[in-house]
């Protein structure tokens, strides 16, 4: 779903990191979310157990002459054309504001919005080349979407999330390790590690963390729990 042929141009990071560089993600927070998000780096938030604040502070700024000197590093100096599929529903306007942002460095978008139940079988299938997805940690714990979204597909099976198709070895062994490591500390600092080495690589194109609003009546008390859930045990009326 690109105008490059016989290549894929997102293999080269430069391209990769001239997409991080286009978007301007305070834009985004600001006009389209209305403010009701976190720009982030980190694939997780800090309720999840192995968040890490450096990571998720060291984003790649928004620089588009830089960006447009990385595409033509990367042997594309009219950029190309790629299709942006969306699910509808949670940021599909998202995904048409971050369009005219990468049109600024060469890479004219076509956005593609379905709907999510047509448009999540195509990512588990691999019949896209660039989505947007937004992924939350029920476990609270990194683990999730260490193995969930960032792990070689080889390496999780059919149950795995990893439509763009990253895999590095050293990555996955990292991972392995951190499964079976006992000791708390130990653990963070490999998953701290396998973080790291997959945001250098930018295995994943990370925005912000959605901020989810609740509205309740004033005689109603009721705390939002960091997964979303709504336990009717809760819930006081006063």
């Amino acid at each position: 779903f690109s105008s490059v042929k016989g290549r894929n141009p997102l293999k080269a990071l430069r391209v990769r990191q001239a997409n991080a560089h286009a978007i301007d993600v305070e834009a985004i927070i600001r006009r389209v979310l209305r403010g009701q998000g976190i720009a982030s780096g980190s694939m997780w938030t800090h309720y999840v157990n192995g968040f890490d604040r450096s990571i998720e502070q060291a984003r790649l700024p928004l620089d588009r002459e830089k960006a447009k000197r990385l595409l033509a590093e990367a042997g594309y100096p009219n950029g190309f054309d790629l299709t942006l599929d969306c699910p509808v529903g949670a940021y599909d306007e998202v995904c048409v504001a971050i369009a005219p942002m990468l049109a600024q460095v060469g890479i004219q978008l076509k956005v593609n919005t379905l709907p999510p139940g047509q448009m999540f079988p195509r990512i588990a299938r691999g019949e896209t080349s660039f989505y947007g997805l937004s992924w939350g940690v029920p476990t609270y714990d990194a683990m999730y979407t260490l193995r969930g979204i960032m792990m070689s597909r080889s390496e999780v099976g059919g149950s795995s999330w990893n439509g763009g198709g990253y895999s590095n070895a050293a990555f996955d062994d990292l991972v392995k390790k951190a499964q079976v490591e006992p000791d708390p500390e130990k653990r963070r600092a490999l998953i701290r590690d396998a973080h790291r080495m997959h945001n250098a690589e930018l295995g994943h194109l990370v925005l912000y963390h959605m901020m989810i609003p609740w509205a309740m009546a004033a005689k109603v008390t009721v705390p939002h729990r960091a997964d979303n859930q709504l336990e009717v045990r809760y819930v006081r009326v006063d």
